[in-house]
């Protein structure tokens, strides 16, 4: 029970041995409930569980292997399927987590790419605040232009001392075929973010090299990618009207590539510069029906024509004091932000 996959890599940390007149088995899986979804998984947590009871014989000796084995030696077993689109939009949530994990450990031991601070350090030292060159603006785009330039935004990051490292996901959008990528502000500006990449649908790996232009105060950011020929959506030119049509895609929750449909409800004025100034040129905060979560933030908001008109970033719950949730306000970030962020091609956090 060691907890390998057929391709001979460490999935789990698990060991057996027996223990003065029984036996033991210790395992730590997972922290993803998805993870136990899986017979595969199911079916070896219940051969240790007879192990230990006795109930099943195996080789409990130590270990023979002199070289143990090293996960992020190999190639990456879990690319995403590039055909999940062709399926009618099958895709397997637990395979792409492994990916995630697999792709970011092998990523981080080539020590090639910045961390989040050094990219942020180099960022405020930028003296050359030239607007990036988007391409030629589309008037249309389909829905699986949509979904193929919608990305997982992973990092990874310290769990703490002696902890270990994690690698988590949020949302964001490619803009341009070279490799310029939207996303929140706060899914980059954490200090424990020792490298960043993208995964398209088709599973390639683009990693995040740089911020070339971030606002706290409307919690944006623009990141250059490593790739190039990319897909990617056009961005809408004013903000889409109250009531009109938008759909979100993002991936709240573990669950890739989720999209929800709605309108936009209101646009609501608030203070959004945390650093105490207002923006007076800044909208209001776009409010819409289409439901996001956890995972979501930065993802595409795109109007019937598929341009992207906002970004998914916050929720705000409305319920009285000690009661249950009553409603839930879903809150983006209009097209107009985006566009003056990438025209200013502003610095300011």
């Amino acid at each position: 029970l060691f907890g390998r996959s057929e391709e001979n890599i460490a999935r789990y940390i698990s060991w057996i041995k027996p223990h003065g007149e029984g036996r033991v088995f210790y395992c730590s899986p997972s922290h993803n409930a998805q993870s136990f979804e899986n017979p595969a998984l199911l079916q070896f947590m219940l051969n240790g569980i007879q192990y230990a009871l006795g109930d099943l014989e195996c080789d409990d000796s130590k270990s023979r292997a002199e070289v143990p084995v090293d996960p992020f030696s190999v190639p990456n077993p879990y690319p995403v399927d590039p055909k999940w689109m062709e399926r009618g939009g099958f895709i397997d949530d637990i395979e792409i987590l492994q990916a995630l994990f697999y792709t970011g450990h092998q990523l981080l031991r080539g020590r090639k790419y910045p961390s989040g601070p050094r990219m942020l350090e180099e960022l405020l030292k930028k003296e050359n605040r030239t607007p990036p060159k988007l391409p030629a603006q589309k008037e249309h785009s389909t829905p699986a232009e949509n979904y193929a330039s919608t990305v997982i935004l992973a990092d990874l990051n310290q769990l703490g001392v002696g902890r270990g490292i994690n690698v988590s996901h949020a949302s964001g959008v490619l803009i341009s075929p070279d490799g310029l990528l939207l996303t929140n502000f706060h899914n980059v500006e954490a200090g424990d973010r020792l490298m960043m990449f993208a995964v398209t649908t088709e599973g390639k790996v683009l990693p995040v090299t740089a911020i070339v232009a971030a606002s706290l105060s409307d919690d944006l950011a623009i990141l250059q990618v490593d790739g190039k020929d990319l897909p990617y959506s056009p961005i809408g030119t004013t903000n889409p009207d109250l009531l009109s049509e938008v759909y979100s895609i993002g991936h709240p929750f573990n669950q890739f590539y989720v999209s929800s449909k709605g309108i936009v409800t209101r646009y609501r004025a608030v203070e959004r510069d945390r650093t105490g100034g207002t923006d007076n040129e800044s909208p209001s905060v776009m409010q819409i029906s289409s439901r996001f979560g956890l995972g979501s933030s930065g993802g595409p908001l795109f109007d019937s024509s598929g341009k992207v008109v906002g970004l998914t970033t916050s929720q705000t719950l409305g319920q009285y004091a000690g009661s249950e949730v009553q409603q839930r306000f879903h809150n983006c970030i209009p097209a107009s932000a985006l566009r003056k962020l990438l025209e200013l091609s502003l610095i300011h956090i």
